[in-house]
């Protein structure tokens, strides 16, 4: 356990509020986002943080952590399911700030969470045009790829559950079907 840890652990004990703010807006989930700190992030989590909270910025720990490439607190933050997607400094979401960084092992875990890369595009680039190397480039796409071919899916699940309601003949779904695919 390192002092940043233990001190961490003597405020909370101390009756300290967990979400608490100095005058710059910081608290302290996102300064041990922001440095690193593993684990005073998971003690500061398991004690009731906020982990979407954001500061007078509007950034997240998540994009905190993903900005700085502290992969084993981006895994932390991620075992709570924030919202991988906040739009952060410059409205540059932490995937496309991991992207532009090539930090792919961030890229990886937040991707894996269903990060969305065309959400934000600041001035006219998303994160795919400001991946710095061709394996985050291939990951996106991939992503991309992925995500698309269950939307199709999922489109022709409504279909057909749709098709079922009304009681409808099934071959019509299979037309459907097939000017989906073609």
């Amino acid at each position: 356990v390192s002092t940043q840890s233990t001190g961490v652990a003597t405020l909370l004990v101390c009756g300290a509020a967990v979400d608490a703010r100095p005058l710059d807006g910081r608290s302290a989930l996102l300064l041990g986002a922001e440095k690193g700190r593993t684990s005073a992030v998971s003690m500061l989590l398991d004690s009731g943080a906020m982990v979407d909270a954001y500061d007078g910025d509007g950034e997240t720990a998540v994009a905190v952590a993903a900005r700085g490439g502290h992969e084993s607190v981006l895994a932390t933050l991620l075992q709570y399911e924030p919202d991988v997607n906040e739009c952060c400094v410059e409205y540059r979401s932490p995937l496309m700030s991991a992207s532009s960084r090539g930090d792919e092992a961030v890229v990886r875990l937040l991707l894996a969470c269903d990060a969305i890369d065309t959400r934000y595009i600041c001035y006219g680039r998303d994160s795919l045009s400001v991946a710095k190397t061709d394996t985050i480039k291939q990951l996106i796409v991939d992503h991309r790829s992925v995500k698309q071919k269950k939307a199709e899916r999922q489109r022709l699940v409504d279909i057909g559950i749709s098709f079922a309601a009304k009681q409808l003949p099934v071959h019509l779904l299979v037309c459907i079907y097939e000017e989906t695919i073609e």
